[in-house]
C-alpha cells in the first residue's frame, strides 16, 4: 500500500495539493489525470508516464490506458483516453508485464532500474483492492527525498481519486451508476463512431502507440429488467433482494466482454452498451446472458429471469431517443411473457410497436 503520511509535507507539494483539491472537487477524471501527469513531469522531469485502470475479468487481469505522457522532440505530450470507450485494443492483459504485476500483487510501489532508465510504479487502492496504476519513467534515478515526496503525493491523490470512483459507481453492486451513464453517453457515442485508427506510430522505446481510437463496429444499447422483482422483495425481504442484485451484477460482469460498458440504473434495471460485428452477434450475446441468468440458482429465491430490450445506436441519436427505443422494446418483452430478448428494430418492422420518438417525452430518463 502507499505509505501513510509521516512528518511534514514538502513545501513545494503544498500549492500542488491545493490545486489537486480544486480539480478533484469537480470530479472531472480527465482534468485530474492531465493534472497528475503534468504535475509529476514538472516536478520530477518524467520522460514517459501512464495511468492505467485495472480490471479482473473472470480469471484474467487486464489494464486499460486512461492517460499517457511522453516526450516527442523534447516537447511534452499528454493524451487522455476515455475510460468508457468500447475499444478492446486499448486494453491489454497483464501477462508478460511483471513490472506492473508486482505492484498489483504486493500493493505498494515498485522500483526498477537499468543503466539507462528508472521505472517507478504506484498502485492505487480502494479498500485494499487495486483499481489503477501510475507508471513513471525517467533516465536519472529518483532520489530518496523525491521518493518520499512522491509517497506523500500519491497517498493524498489516492484519497481524492477514491472520491471520484465513489461518485461514478453504484454502492450496492459496484457497477457504473446512472449518473455516470447520463454524463458520459455523449462521449461514449462519439468515441465509438470515430473513424478507424490512424496507422500506429512507435514511441521512443519502440512500443506500440498507446492512444488508440475505437475500432469500427455495430454499437447497441440494451436495457434489462429483473422480472417480478417486487415479488422477491415482498416474499424474501430486501436483504435477499439486494443479494439478487449483487449476484446479477456479477453474472453481467462474467457474461459480457471486458470492453462492454455495464451500468445499474437503479432498482432492478441495468443497462449495457456493447459492440458487436453483426445483428446476429448482438442477439447471441444478449440471449446468452438471459439464459445464464435463468439457469442460475439464486440462494433461497431459486430461478430469477430478466427481460431485455435493445436497439442499434445511431451517431445522430440523442440519449433520450436512444434509451426510449430500448425501453420500448423492453416494455414489449415485459408485456408478452417476460424472460425474453426483444430488438426494437425488429418489433418496429413487424408493426408490433409504434415509434419510440413520440413516447420519449413520457418516459422519465434523466
Amino acid at each position: 500500500m502507499i505509505p501513510p503520511l509521516t512528518g511534514t509535507i514538502s513545501s513545494r507539494l503544498m500549492p500542488l495539493l491545493q490545486k489537486l483539491r480544486q480539480v478533484a472537487g469537480e470530479k472531472d477524471r480527465d482534468r485530474i489525470n492531465r493534472y497528475i501527469l503534468d504535475t509529476l513531469d514538472g516536478l520530477y522531469g518524467i520522460e514517459d508516464g501512464a495511468i492505467y485502470l485495472y480490471f479482473l475479468h473472470g480469471n484474467q487481469h487486464w489494464l486499460a490506458l486512461n492517460a499517457t505522457l511522453a516526450r516527442r522532440d523534447g516537447e511534452q505530450e499528454i493524451s487522455i483516453i476515455d475510460p468508457y470507450q468500447l475499444n478492446v485494443h486499448a486494453r491489454q492483459e497483464l501477462e508478460g508485464l511483471p513490472h506492473l504485476q508486482i505492484p498489483l500483487q504486493e500493493g505498494h510501489r515498485h522500483l526498477e532500474e537499468t543503466p539507462h532508465w528508472q521505472l517507478l510504479v504506484y498502485p492505487l487502492l480502494h479498500k485494499e483492492t487495486p483499481y489503477a496504476l501510475i507508471e513513471l519513467q525517467r533516465a536519472t534515478p529518483f532520489a530518496a527525498d523525491e521518493l518520499e515526496e512522491l509517497d506523500q503525493f500519491m497517498g493524498i491523490l489516492q484519497d481524492h481519486l477514491n472520491l471520484v470512483r465513489y461518485a461514478e459507481t453504484d454502492t450496492l453492486t459496484g457497477m457504473l451508476n446512472r449518473k455516470t451513464f447520463d454524463e458520459n453517453l455523449d462521449r461514449v457515442l462519439a468515441s465509438v463512431h470515430e473513424a478507424e485508427a490512424e496507422p500506429e506510430q512507435p514511441n521512443h522505446q519502440g512500443a506500440e502507440q498507446r492512444h488508440l481510437p475505437p475500432e469500427p463496429g455495430m454499437i447497441w444499447l440494451a436495457v434489462m429488467d429483473i422480472d417480478h422483482f417486487k415479488r422477491i422483495n415482498d416474499g424474501f425481504g430486501h436483504i435477499i433482494g439486494d443479494e439478487v442484485l449483487i449476484l446479477l451484477a456479477q453474472l453481467m460482469r462474467d457474461s459480457f466482454r471486458l470492453h462492454d460498458q455495464l451500468f445499474r440504473f437503479g432498482g432492478e434495471e441495468f443497462v449495457a452498451v456493447i459492440r458487436t460485428g453483426s445483428d446476429e452477434d448482438a442477439a447471441r450475446v444478449l440471449e446468452r446472458f438471459r439464459e445464464r441468468v435463468a439457469e442460475h440458482a439464486f440462494p433461497l429465491v431459486g430461478q430469477v429471469t430478466i427481460s431485455i430490450g435493445y436497439t442499434l445506436v445511431d451517431p445522430l441519436d440523442t440519449p433520450t431517443e436512444l434509451v426510449a427505443r430500448a425501453d420500448s422494446a423492453l416494455y414489449h418483452a415485459k408485456q408478452n411473457g417476460r424472460n425474453q430478448v426483444s430488438r426494437y428494430e425488429d418489433l418496429r418492422a413487424a408493426g408490433l410497436i409504434g415509434s419510440a420518438q413520440a413516447k420519449a417525452s413520457d418516459i422519465e430518463l434523466f
